[in-house]
């Protein structure tokens, strides 16, 4: 099955893809977050993503693990729309969490992303580092 956007070039008359698919700025931002016993709840992580935006990838790294806390990256309407929620139990590795159902889909309205803890509190030390990459037309 050949690519959507291979399909779109190929098309006569040629239609072109939108730029946030074929040329986009790619953006980053890494937020940290220091452990101190957070309580389970929603925490705000990164800038509003802007509508029109395709989010690429979400990556975890905790410096500990999480015990039996849990976390699940998505926004305020669905906790796990980027990220099931799952221990970290590994540190100091990048965790991919890109569920293929959300990733490179086009924002229709800003976005910020939600990291929802769960199961129990995090640990008392130590720190998350959460990096957001996205392309947008801007």
């Amino acid at each position: 099955m050949p690519s959507t956007i291979a399909a779109a070039l190929a098309a006569v008359p040629r239609s072109y893809p939108p730029v946030s698919a074929a040329g986009g700025k790619t953006r980053t931002s890494i937020e940290v977050f220091n452990y101190a016993t957070d309580a389970q709840a929603a925490y705000n992580i990164g800038p509003a993503i802007p509508a029109g935006a395709r989010i690429l990838s979400v990556e975890l790294n905790t410096s500990v693990s999480t015990g039996s806390a849990t976390l699940a990256i998505g926004n305020s309407a669905t906790a796990g729309k980027y990220r099931a929620a799952a221990a970290l139990t590994s540190a100091d590795q990048w965790v991919q969490c890109n569920l293929n159902a959300a990733v490179g889909d086009v924002l229709s309205a800003d976005e910020q992303l939600v990291m929802t803890v769960a199961a129990a509190t995090l640990p008392a030390s130590g720190r998350l580092l959460v990096r957001i990459t996205w392309q947008d037309n801007s």
